[in-house]
């Protein structure tokens, strides 16, 4: 079920980007953030929360002009615009993966590599850059024939 979801936001704002934003990659970050989907709100400090399978921040989901976002508990609500906040970040580090990852867990201006080459949440990056190991390339039907673009 959330294939179909992730085609069809994928297809959407790699194109409105500019940017290749992987399936694999997508499907990596919901199973960190929400155990593959199973869970849908997290409170978060300072009295905020995060909705749906890609945990899109109440604040985040504002910003991209969400009036509601409670509803991206809803998956295919949630997935559109966590792979939209994805795609841009991906746009704005130049297609640098790490650095886009941890800037979606971190905010964009606290994904800074230090002199050791390491991000403050390098656990969160090497978490779903394992996951995107696991799932790059792999077999997801709804996938199929979905064009991305570079």
């Amino acid at each position: 079920m959330l294939d179909k979801f992730i085609a069809n936001a994928v297809s959407h704002w790699s194109r409105v980007f500019a940017v290749t934003v992987d399936p694999g990659l997508v499907r990596a970050i919901i199973q960190r953030e929400s155990s593959g989907g199973k869970f849908s709100v997290t409170k978060e400090p300072g009295g905020r929360y995060s909705y749906g399978p890609m945990m899109v921040l109440d604040s985040t989901a504002r910003g991209m002009g969400v009036t509601d976002p409670k509803r991206l508990a809803e998956p295919g609500l949630g997935i559109w615009y966590g792979v939209r906040h994805l795609a841009e970040l991906l746009q704005r580090f130049q297609g640098d993966v790490e650095r886009a990852v941890s800037a979606y867990n971190t905010g964009p201006a606290r994904a800074n590599r230090s002199g050791a080459g390491t991000f403050p949440n390098q656990t969160y990056v090497d978490a779903v850059m394992g996951f995107y190991r696991s799932f790059r390339g792999a077999a997801f039907p709804a996938l199929a024939g979905i064009a991305l673009v570079a």
